[in-house]
């Protein structure tokens, strides 16, 4: 069954089948072994009608030896050819992998801080420092304000200092009108590939020049009732946010979201607790509550004093 798919797919994609057969880590010896024997038994077939050609035909002796050392260069190009091919596709299998692990590694380390019950804070270092792990410079991760401005929150890389120079801003003045005022207001990703050249890169244009960003991407974290804020990050290189690094920075988002709504639903829970607890305090009669085991699990100030606790 498995041989019968194999000459289906064959006869389906002829081209594409020899292509993944001759970049195949399994077939290569074959291949190469393959062009040496055609290669031996073509020098001796040619070496013999050579000396044939030569008594026969002396006037095109000339163009057939010529014709042959074509053929031998020809020939020695598609071996290098498949060769470099080969090298060149399992490069691209371990970059991939290597990129694979690096953002299980990231989110691992992240899934972590959210079930260790750690801070906002914290969490969104740990996603800063995922996006600096994927290849990226620098990142900040920021919450949307009402009043049109970004509360920095957490931030990763070499360049803190690079916030403290101007305002940070969602609305539409000068200030909000970069990659992370856009991100904001529209809900999605926004990337300025060559920032330094960008129009609207002008209030930042400066400072980043000294820092030596060129790239900035700026992805929206979202949540079920809009954008609750942004993760901000910087690069050395123009257009260095292709497709691939966007989607890690999206997973990312993701992540931030995550943590601020499980922060938002943590401080709302402790807020319902205190009030709840100062409630049963402002009553004078005691009031306890206990488990199946008879242990006690609550109790407000008056059942303190009654119990002499």
């Amino acid at each position: 069954m498995r041989e019968r798919g194999t000459i289906r797919r064959f006869w389906n994609d002829p081209a594409g089948l020899l292509s993944r057969l001759l970049v195949s880590r399994q077939f290569l010896p074959f291949v190469v072994i393959l062009y040496a024997l055609l290669g031996i038994a073509w020098v001796s077939a040619s070496d013999a009608l050579l000396a044939k050609l030569a008594v026969l035909w002396p006037e095109g002796y000339w163009w057939y030896q010529k014709a042959d050392l074509w053929l031998v260069v020809v020939a020695s190009g598609l071996l290098a050819g498949t060769l470099w091919a080969h090298t060149r596709a399992e490069q691209v299998k371990d970059q991939a992998l290597l990129e694979s692990l690096n953002l299980q590694q990231v989110s691992s380390a992240i899934d972590a801080g959210l079930l260790a019950d750690k801070t906002l804070a914290e969490v969104l270092a740990a996603v800063c420092a995922g996006a600096v792990h994927l290849g990226h410079q620098f990142c900040w991760a920021g919450l949307v304000k009402p009043d049109g401005g970004v509360e920095v929150v957490a931030s990763h890389g070499f360049a803190r200092e690079y916030l403290d120079h101007f305002p940070i801003r969602w609305d539409e003045t000068p200030y909000g009108m970069g990659p992370v005022g856009h991100a904001i207001r529209s809900g999605r990703t926004c990337v300025f590939q060559d920032a330094l050249r960008h129009p609207d890169y002008g209030p930042w244009r400066e400072a980043a020049r000294r820092m030596g960003f060129k790239a900035v991407a700026a992805v929206p974290v979202v949540g079920h009732k809009g954008v609750l804020g942004v993760l901000a990050v910087y690069n050395r290189r123009r257009h260095s946010f292709d497709q691939k690094a966007l989607f890690n920075l999206e997973l990312l988002a993701q992540k931030a979201s995550l943590a601020i709504l499980t922060s938002g639903r943590r401080e709302a829970l402790e807020t319902l607790n205190q009030q709840h607890q100062l409630i049963l305090d402002s009553v004078k009669e005691g009031i306890f509550g206990t488990d199946l085991e008879g242990r006690l699990t609550f109790m407000n100030k008056a059942a303190a004093a009654m119990l002499g606790y």
